[in-house]
């Protein structure tokens, strides 16, 4: 179950889920997702399809604004519905819970009244924090959590864009504790919370869920459908961008930085430019180097393509990134990381030795960093060397498989 999927909406957690079910399905166990999608006009629905050999259930809704999405966390009749219904017809053994942005935590309760075994991943920090990322939007800088959830208001304030955030924001700061406590209510319900790194364990540790309940799994992918090209030792540096065009994900931080390189370097930046056009249009603007092209969003197929053209790929996030899906496909075309020193990318990326951490936020530095790479490529062809095997979709949903069935098991004995 997840809070929106493939092909309408491509990210990393739309792509681990649609993966994940394809692999269990291809193992001989019936897998179903649950979304709720808006779409514009009629009436709220669930209609079930498949997409990709996926049944996929789909609660549709007309479009929402992000304060109705946000107010979706403490209830939606209509939602919890359609969910119920599901229940009732697929009757699962295991509900494995990917994200609940947009729908309501009565979810999770229901399940447990079902007697259904409850996994949960944090794919990011919304329960931790409303704005999911644990980026502030009043100075754009990480987050170490609520001072008594003042500044929980300052970023509710900032985003809506509203003045005044300091004096105003301790009115909201109640809101703000509720909606924490609301949320969080939820994660005992869970047998068992994936946590895909060590970092984001340590950081759900940080603020009280016990050591105990949280397991570290890391995700598989679909391997590529074409056989990686080594590196070239010489020739003009191609790099590539793949992911959101969003401020979050420091694409401003790499354009910058490129402008140092020589002219014939080349930048391709695969992303959707519509879901942030403002964004997108002063990237744009600011892309002076002749080497960098905006590709806009790309098939799966595209993108593997895209990968092996690369020397390297890059990842220069600004905020605490949980497991990007982009690395383990580039060290699946060996292609080396160039990546934040920040968050769980410090723990994915070995710098020198796969590829290399730079300080977030800093262009300057960043464009050094490509600046060497694109003088000494025996670096990059040392470094292509050293990748190692990533581990695959089919893997990791055998790694699950076992934890349902040890789930499901322990149900069994305590109904």
């Amino acid at each position: 179950m997840t809070h929106q999927s493939l092909p309408d909406w491509v990210g990393g957690v739309e792509i681990y889920t649609q993966g994940l079910a394809k692999a269990l399905i291809a193992q001989g166990h019936p897998a179903e997702v649950f979304v709720c999608e808006p779409k514009a006009g009629g009436t709220p629905a669930l209609i079930t399809d498949v997409y990709d050999g996926v049944t996929v259930n789909r609660f549709l809704t007309p479009p929402r604004t992000e304060t109705q999405q946000w107010l979706a966390s403490f209830g939606e009749a209509s939602i919890e519905a359609a969910f119920a219904q599901v229940l009732e017809r697929f009757r699962p053994a295991v509900v494995h819970f990917q994200h609940l942005l947009g729908l309501p935590t009565e979810l999770v309760a229901m399940t447990q009244r079902w007697h259904i075994p409850i996994c949960l991943t944090l794919h990011d920090y919304w329960f931790l924090c409303a704005n999911t990322k644990l980026l502030t939007n009043y100075n754009e800088q990480v987050c170490t959590g609520p001072r008594a959830w003042v500044n929980c208001g300052m970023c509710a304030l900032a985003k809506l864009g509203l003045p005044g955030g300091a004096v105003a924001a301790p009115l909201l700061a109640p809101v703000f504790a509720f909606r924490e406590w609301y949320v969080r209510r939820i994660l005992p319900l869970a047998e068992v919370l994936i946590a895909p790194t060590d970092f984001v364990r340590e950081k759900f540790i940080e603020r009280g869920t016990p050591a105990e309940q949280i397991r570290v799994i890391a995700s598989g992918i679909e391997p590529p459908p074409l056989s990686a090209s080594p590196v070239p030792d010489q020739g003009p540096l191609r790099v590539a961008y793949v992911g959101g065009v969003a401020r979050l994900k420091g694409v401003h931080v790499l354009i910058e930085a490129f402008q140092a390189l020589p002219p014939d370097a080349q930048l391709r930046v695969a992303g959707d430019l519509a879901r942030q056009p403002e964004y997108a249009h002063r990237l744009q603007q600011k892309a002076r180097h002749p080497g960098v092209r905006f590709l806009g969003q790309q098939s799966r197929t595209e993108l593997w393509h895209l990968l092996n053209w690369a020397d390297i790929v890059v990842v220069p996030s600004v905020w605490y990134e949980v497991a990007p899906l982009i690395i383990y496909e580039a060290f699946a075309m060996r292609r080396p990381v160039v990546a934040s020193r920040l968050g769980s990318l410090a723990g994915l990326v070995r710098h020198d030795v796969d590829g290399l951490l730079i300080p977030p936020g800093d262009s300057q530095a960043w464009g050094e960093a490509l600046l060497d790479l694109a003088r000494q490529r025996e670096r990059l062809v040392a470094m292509q060397a050293a990748i190692r095997p990533v581990k695959t979709v089919v893997e990791h949903a055998q790694e699950l498989v076992e934890l349902y069935a040890q789930l499901a098991k322990r149900q069994s004995l305590t109904v």
